[in-house]
């Protein structure tokens, strides 16, 4: 048997022993740890993070002009590649510049109608950052809750600082208990 140059993937020359059972397993073996590392640095170096409220309600300031307030989140569910979360300002940090894909999950509950909204901030800033915006505006009907999804694109740098802000023009509250049934917040990096 001889191997590939690159991937040192075995081969049959000619005049090997016809045994071609042997030659597959030893291909797909190799196959198989090649493709696993690939699949596993994947998995570990691409940024990724997830934080969702995990501290049931918080209230949202209501007024004409609503204020955006930033959901308090006190943990991040998942974290890789690199991608940190800081407790104190409720955000994620980016440890990359690149394009990140950005998805979000509100939650509005109370018994009043209105307008409530969603979206980020990068680095303190309402929309900073944004190429298509994952921003959401939501009429909210009756007393039932809503959880409305948005998501887009977001161009950041190193070290931004990412948060998730909702606003309602209502007496409503933002709520959720253990980061994935209430309000959260995605950043997956997706290219340079």
């Amino acid at each position: 048997m001889a191997n590939t140059t690159n991937r040192v993937y075995p081969y049959p020359v000619p005049g090997s022993d016809p045994d071609v059972p042997y030659w597959i397993q030893q291909l797909a073996e190799k196959l198989d740890v090649d493709v696993k590392s690939v699949v596993d640095e994947m998995r570990t170096t691409k940024p990724f993070g997830h934080m969702g409220r995990t501290a049931a309600f918080q209230g949202l300031l209501a007024a004409t002009n609503p204020t955006p307030v930033t959901v308090g989140m006190s943990a991040a569910q998942e974290l890789r590649g690199g991608m940190t979360f800081i407790d104190a300002e409720d955000c994620l940090v980016v440890p990359l510049a690149g394009v990140y894909d950005v998805r979000i999950k509100g939650y509005f509950t109370g018994a009043a109608e209105g307008n409530c909204q969603q979206g980020i901030k990068v680095n303190g800033t309402k929309g900073g950052g944004l190429l298509q915006g994952p921003q959401a505006s939501t009429n909210k009907m009756d007393g039932n809750d809503i959880y409305p999804h948005s998501g887009g694109r977001v161009r950041l740098v190193a070290g931004d600082k990412v948060a998730l802000w909702q606003s309602a023009n209502t007496s409503v509250s933002t709520w959720g208990t253990n980061g994935y049934d209430g309000a959260w917040l995605e950043l997956t990096y997706s290219n340079p």
